[in-house]
């Protein structure tokens, strides 16, 4: 088994929060994204040892859902010891390189600003507030690492597996890409099915819960990220870095 016995496990329960936009109304279509929130899902919920996946789709997908969910239901049902996973998957933008949104089905391209964006910037505010052990943020968009690239520098280091261990506790993001890069192209999308840095988190997930320890750590899983998407970089050309950071 992948996952650690319920009473060996350093931390109590799993919930994990996915939003999804694969339908917009005056941005590029995006139908690949319902294969990363789908595979997500089933992924936590079946190898992963999850308690509990909330999945936001498509139009109702906005920054006050998300909020409220994130920062007062999800919340109200978890203890100190427990450890929450947030997940996003669709359209991101950047205000004048200054600033990281994501960008849900009614944004307009250009405006930052309402419940149709959200910046990433929130995760840092989030990570502050809410009062678990661990937690872990995804964001499979473009500029989705524009919040934390001037405030610390990503960290792949084995490090990672003893500060989440620890009663310390754990604050994570994982990225697809910086301010400057198109994390996906829509032919490379259709082709894999999933968003190129998903595929390759479900990828190393995958091939390490086959191989390797039961315990799989946020190091192990962007090690493996970060090799998919060089061998991306170099057959398609394509400037993709992603970023683990720590908040």
């Amino acid at each position: 088994n992948v996952v650690l016995p319920k009473n060996a496990q350093p931390f109590g329960r799993s919930i994990a929060f996915l939003a999804g936009v694969s339908k917009y109304q005056n941005l590029t279509q995006l139908p690949s994204v319902r294969n990363d929130i789908l595979q997500m899902r089933d992924l936590l919920l079946n190898q992963a040892g999850f308690d509990e996946v909330y999945v936001a789709e498509d139009d109702i997908v906005n920054r006050d859902l998300i909020e409220h969910y994130v920062k007062g239901i999800i919340p109200a049902e978890m203890g100190k010891n427990d450890r929450l996973l947030f997940y996003y998957s669709g359209h991101g933008g950047d205000d004048k390189g200054d600033t990281g949104y994501m960008l849900f089905g009614k944004a307009q391209k250009g405006e930052f600003w309402g419940p149709q964006v959200l910046e990433v910037n929130a995760l840092s505010t989030w990570s502050s507030e809410l009062k678990v052990q661990h937690l872990l943020f995804i964001l499979d968009s473009c500029s989705s690492g524009l919040a934390f690239t001037a405030k610390s520098a990503p960290d792949n280091t084995d490090s990672l597996l003893l500060q989440t261990l620890s009663g310390n506790g754990s604050r994570t993001v994982l990225t697809a890409g910086t301010a400057e890069e198109a994390t996906y192209a829509l032919n490379d999308r259709q082709r894999l099915g999933n968003g190129v840095f998903t595929n390759a988190l479900l990828g190393s997930f995958q091939s390490r819960r086959l191989s390797g320890p039961p315990l799989i750590t946020v190091s192990d899983l962007f090690s493996d990220i970060e090799k998919e998407m060089a061998k991306f970089r170099a057959s398609q050309g394509k400037a993709t870095t992603p970023g683990m950071w720590r908040l």
